[in-house]
């Protein structure tokens, strides 16, 4: 994905993403999170920008997405329309030579 990745005074690392890139933002109702995701267009390539750069990490999967979102969300302190540590966005990521819409932690930019 594009981004750029800090580290909070705490210690925290925290990603920031261009705002032309988020597909879809988080919300409190997993389920239809886990079926926004799947129904979601993602496009071909991920938009260049300047001074974004390639953010590289690891893509999971899970049998019970939506109730691994909602334990993720919790350990992440994503608490929609609440005040969060992070936000939940749908962003899309590179996954060998193709591009899936992924929920990614990031900060506020």
């Amino acid at each position: 994905m594009r981004g750029r990745l800090y580290a909070l005074p705490a210690g925290y690392p925290v990603l920031v993403v261009p705002a032309y890139s988020i597909l879809a933002r988080g919300s409190g109702d997993a389920i239809a999170d886990v079926t926004r995701q799947e129904t979601c267009e993602t496009p071909a390539a991920s938009p260049e920008g300047a001074g974004w750069q390639d953010v590289h990490g690891e893509l999971q999967t899970f049998d019970d997405p939506a109730d691994r979102l909602a334990a993720i969300d919790a350990l992440e302190d994503f608490h929609p329309g609440a005040p969060s540590l992070y936000l939940r966005v749908l962003l899309p990521v590179r996954r060998n030579a193709e591009y899936v819409a992924a929920w990614t932690y990031v900060g506020p930019s």
